[in-house]
């Protein structure tokens, strides 16, 4: 009884093995091949490692690094074969048309990103108003043409939620700025002045009077941070005038 006891194991063990070998390719073949392949590369994966031959990806996700030899594994009949012909392949550098000075800047100002109405936005300017007292200009940035009546804002629905002093806002797409009354009377843009340069001093169709909006070039020149901007740089000249004067002399 024994004796047939330990063939019966003895069986069992090795149908499980052997089952355990046929499984393991099997389960390799089951393995979903990989959308695309980058190979003959020089692969840098930003984990301090050294360099690779070829990648793999799935999806939207890196899956594989390794040798040519290793990443063949993961082809398939529709997967694409991009040859790098021994080029860097680096993570992506991803730029949603970022100005990193002005959007650092921008950050400190009211964010009106994501404002549906007239309501929220004017309730988003009087809070920071009211948080930000020392302030002697308002600034905020990405409000959209869809709360203002006609896609245009006016300088009276600015005023309505900055009266005391000059407020201007950028839009979303950073083609137009929205002015309240004081801003214009700081910047000087009056009935009687001419559109600048490739830019457009959106007027009231009945009096004539700037309407509050700004497009393209003319807020260059209109907020508080391109005024301070351009007294440095003619300073900046006049100590490079000066310095040489003294020089020559």
């Amino acid at each position: 009884m024994r004796r047939r006891r330990d063939l019966v194991l003895t069986t069992l063990v090795c149908a499980a093995a052997e089952i355990a070998a046929v499984r393991r390719p099997f389960q390799g073949r089951l393995e979903a091949p990989a959308d695309l392949v980058v190979i003959n590369g020089a692969v840098y994966a930003a984990d301090g490692g050294g360099l690779h031959e070829a990648l793999a990806v799935s999806g939207n996700r890196i899956t594989a690094l390794g040798t040519n030899d290793e990443i063949a594994k993961r082809r398939g009949s529709n997967t694409q074969v991009v040859d790098a012909h021994g080029g860097a392949v680096v993570p992506g550098f991803d730029d949603v048309h970022t100005h990193m000075l002005s959007g650092g800047l921008e950050m400190e100002t009211v964010n009106l990103q994501g404002a549906q109405t007239l309501e929220d936005i004017q309730s988003r300017i009087r809070a920071y108003g009211a948080a930000h007292r020392d302030l002697s200009w308002i600034r905020g940035r990405g409000w959209g043409y869809g709360p203002f009546p006609n896609g245009a804002p006016t300088r009276g629905q600015l005023d309505a939620a900055v009266p005391d002093r000059p407020a201007i806002m950028r839009c979303f797409d950073g083609h137009s700025i929205w002015a309240n009354s004081k801003a214009l009377q700081a910047a000087r843009i009056t009935k009687a002045t001419p559109d600048p340069p490739n830019g457009t001093i959106v007027r009231d169709q009945a009096t004539g009077e700037p309407s509050g909006q700004l497009k393209e070039t003319r807020w260059r020149s209109s907020t508080p941070s391109c005024r301070s901007r351009r007294a440095r740089s003619s300073a900046a000249r006049s100590r490079r005038r000066s310095t040489k004067r003294s020089a020559g002399a």
